[in-house]
């Protein structure tokens, strides 16, 4: 009886660790059921290592900090990455916990957890863990961290938050946007600073990282590698790099984090079949180069899951209770035919920056949704930017695909979808404005008035990437109601049932660490008004 006793309690123990050891979606390919790497489905690989169980590393550190991400009324995704104590280490078991209370400066102060378990890590997924925690309460927000197996060392405490539920009345959100944040052209200043405003949480919209080596890579900062990155390696050895600044770490712990890529993640000007700066007699072939920039974005931002096909459908949609839906575009990878080079292709209708199976998701998106506010999340800029004799002066925006630009327009106005808040990032400029498709045609758009304009637009300055000083003027673009080329930095959100207030902050340096800052300019856009005007 005594050994029957023994074996019962063996194996209620056994049931008990089992329960607690969850999965690491690190290991799920963004190329789902598709390898593209060493032979072995990376969604398996992950069984291979449960199935031998890794060893404790008490030694293991947390160099790149932690994050989270995606996060819906229930739960989130949450994010680290081990280094670990020995090159001779094959796998490292990690141990989570989340809690009620925490806090960011006094990791003592930890307490009430609601959600613990451990989870597996390797080489394989460059170190990088990855989990979503589930059985949340909505729009509350908690705290968590990581520690290896056996060790009493955590990881600094991050703090994240869960959404309200859908349909929620919901009296506000505030959040901040960044893009375009070159490593070798500066400090990241602009994420510290917008650590410290208490947000629900942070969008980025792409140019987390640039591909570029040498002195095209910045003059302030050296890049590693310093050169063109090209393979997974390459692009692994880039974001550890960017993740271990401590501007960008500190910003991810402080809210969870929605973001999408844009062009230099995998590399300049981007789009489904090539990109401008790719040579595949030289740097191989694009699909190639194409899933290892994916497969290493995937490992090292806080996203959940991509659609499981080969098409790399990073686009996505979030509610924030009865207040706002944000939707998530890619405007390069998921669809996008190469940049035109003739005013003939630019009014082609068989062109699209979206691909047509994205415009209608997008569409359907607009059409369902129930929120006070659609806020759009977009890499290039929608409003047209003209030059003197009425012409778009960049084929890489939306001037570049007039149809599809038209096509979702129209979908807004001949459905009388009201609302529409467009983010966007890319350029380097700071930009605000009215969206119309004819913004000097008099009987269409009222340039003083804002009568006419389908949207708005806010789209920030870079985090450091240099605009070269170009941004347009107001006298070819009426509806543009704020131009900043000089200057880094990022907008803060802030939304209400009754307006949607955009704030551009500008950093006075990104040549060294600075804490100076200035708000340049705040737009707000009324419900049912969709024009900017200056916020009183």
């Amino acid at each position: 009886m005594r050994s029957q006793s023994h074996l019962i309690a063996f194996f209620l123990l056994c049931a008990t660790a089992c329960a607690t050891a969850i999965r690491n979606i690190a290991y799920d390919s963004p190329f789902v059921d598709v390898d593209h790497f060493n032979g072995v489905a990376l969604h398996r690989r992950e069984h291979l290592t449960l199935s031998r169980r890794a060893s404790n590393d008490s030694g293991a550190k947390f160099n790149h900090g932690v994050a989270s991400g995606d996060p819906d009324s229930t739960s989130v995704l949450l994010w680290t990455r081990v280094t670990p104590s020995s090159s001779s280490i094959s796998a490292v078991t990690v141990q989570y916990e989340v809690a009620k209370v925490g806090d960011l400066n006094n990791a003592a102060n930890f307490s009430g957890i609601v959600s613990t378990g451990t989870v597996d890590t390797t080489a394989a997924v460059d170190w990088t863990v990855k989990i979503i925690v589930d059985s949340l309460a909505p729009g509350t927000v908690y705290y968590y961290r990581f520690k290896p197996s056996g060790s009493s060392t955590y990881s600094p405490t991050g703090r994240t938050k869960t959404f309200p539920a859908s349909g929620v009345p919901t009296a506000s959100a505030r959040f901040a946007f960044f893009s375009c944040q070159s490593y070798g052209w500066g400090r990241f200043n602009a994420h510290r600073l917008a650590s410290n405003r208490n947000l629900d949480f942070t969008v980025h919209l792409g140019d987390y990282i640039y591909e570029y080596g040498g002195i095209v890579a910045g003059i302030y900062r050296t890049v590693n590698p310093n050169r063109e990155i090209i393979s997974l390696a390459d692009y692994r050895t880039r974001y550890q790099q960017y993740r271990a600044d401590a501007d960008l770490a500190g910003l991810h712990r402080v809210a969870p984090m929605i973001a999408v890529w844009d062009d230099h993640e995998f590399a300049n000007n981007a789009y489904t079949d090539g990109a401008e700066n790719h040579t595949p007699s030289s740097e191989g072939s694009w699909a190639t180069r194409k899933a290892a920039a994916a497969r290493a974005y995937y490992e090292w931002l806080p996203i959940r899951r991509l659609v499981t096909d080969t098409n790399l459908k990073i686009y996505r949609s979030f509610t924030y209770g009865a207040l706002l839906d944000l939707v998530m575009l890619d405007t390069r990878i998921a669809g996008r035919n190469a940049e035109a080079t003739s005013a003939a292709q630019v009014n082609n209708a068989s062109r699209t920056l979206l691909g047509f199976e994205q415009e209608a998701w997008l569409d359907g998106q607009l059409k369902a949704s129930t929120a006070k506010w659609r806020i759009i999340g977009n890499q290039v800029m929608i409003m047209p930017l003209l030059d003197g004799s009425g012409v778009g002066k960049n084929y890489d925006q939306w001037d570049g695909f007039i149809p599809a630009r038209n096509r979702l327009l129209n979908t807004i106005t001949s459905n009388n979808i009201s609302n529409v808040v467009f983010i966007t990032g890319d350029t380097h400029v700071a930009y605000a404005g009215d969206v119309t498709p004819t913004p000097r045609n008099s009987a269409t758009y009222n340039a003083a008035t804002g009568a006419g304009s389908v949207a708005v637009e806010l789209v920030g300055p870079s985090v450091t990437s240099p605009s070269g000083g170009a941004g347009g003027t107001t006298g070819n673009n009426p509806h543009i109601r704020y131009i900043d080329a000089s200057k880094r930095g990022y907008v803060v959100v802030e939304v209400t049932p009754q307006k949607v207030t955009g704030q551009y902050w500008l950093v006075s340096t990104v040549v060294s660490t600075s804490n100076s800052e200035s708000l340049a300019k705040s737009l707000v856009v009324n419900d049912g008004q969709p024009y900017l005007r200056v916020a009183a």
